[in-house]
């Protein structure tokens, strides 16, 4: 009995852990945006994980002001997050996506 009361409580944290896990890579787009897939094709392909918000989500915007009150500025195509997709890693954004973001993700994903 104990055990089970042990491996339950185990299995909650390990869980709790994991849900409330922050994704380190979050990407903000339109989804038929052609940066954007040209951004899945190299994430796939080099086994990134990533976690995707959609203009159509219901807490795009807010979400995405919260990130960028966070970061202030972005790096890529412009300083500004004027080019979809918004890449957000750790404490670093990346707007739009060519050869010096993608430069730029393998610099810092897996950077804490």
């Amino acid at each position: 009995m104990k055990v089970k009361v042990v491996l339950l409580f185990l299995a909650f944290i390990l869980f709790s852990a994991f849900n409330n896990a922050k994704a380190e890579m979050i990407i903000f787009t339109s989804p038929s945006n052609v940066l954007y897939q040209d951004l899945v094709f190299f994430l796939e392909a080099n086994n990134y994980s990533y976690e995707r918000r959609l203009t159509s989500d219901e807490d795009f915007l807010k979400d995405l002001t919260a990130l960028k009150k966070e970061t202030k500025r972005s790096e890529g195509m412009s300083k500004n997050f004027r080019y979809y997709p918004l890449i957000f890693i750790n404490e670093s954004a990346f707007s739009g996506f060519n050869k010096e973001v993608k430069k730029l993700i393998e610099e810092n994903y897996g950077k804490k």
